[in-house]
């Protein structure tokens, strides 16, 4: 078993990606009678070629079974901090027993320095609550969002 971390380009694996989005929509996403699986392509490709969206994918054996992505820009108040903001973060099922999901996650952090930033959020379900992972990595909680569909 050879796992594989690397950024890749959204648009160059984009079939791959279908499969284990649907699968993350599937396990995570709330009120999915009203909330419909439609991301805005064209808005991904603007910022990936700006420099502004990262994908990071694991694969073993050459196959995909996970990612990490980010947006990276200054924050809008603090402009020397460069923000690496957590978009998703999905393994498939099999995988998540193993050690894979940390190495995802110290990877992005690498990734993610190397790329300029020098602070880094994550966006953090509550239906797959991983803030004990986090928080052993010297994370701590910041924010809270609460929802309402209106």
């Amino acid at each position: 078993m050879s796992l594989v971390l690397q950024t890749e380009g959204l648009f160059d694996i984009h079939q791959e990606m279908e499969v284990l989005i649907e699968q993350h929509y599937q396990e995570l996403t709330l009120n999915k009678d009203k909330v419909k699986l439609k991301p805005v392509w064209t808005q991904y490709k603007e910022l990936e070629d700006k420099g502004e969206f990262y994908l990071l994918t694991a694969r073993i054996d050459g196959e995909l079974v996970g990612y990490s992505a980010f947006f990276l820009k200054p924050h809008i108040h603090y402009n020397d901090v460069i923000v690496a903001t957590n978009d998703v973060l999905f393994l498939i099922k099999r995988i998540r027993t193993g050690t894979t999901g940390i190495k995802l996650i110290k990877y992005s952090e690498q990734r993610m320095k190397e790329l300029g930033a020098t602070k880094m959020t994550w966006h953090i379900k509550h239906a797959n609550d991983i803030r004990p992972i986090l928080h052993r990595m010297g994370y701590v909680d910041e924010d809270i969002i609460v929802g309402k569909m209106l």
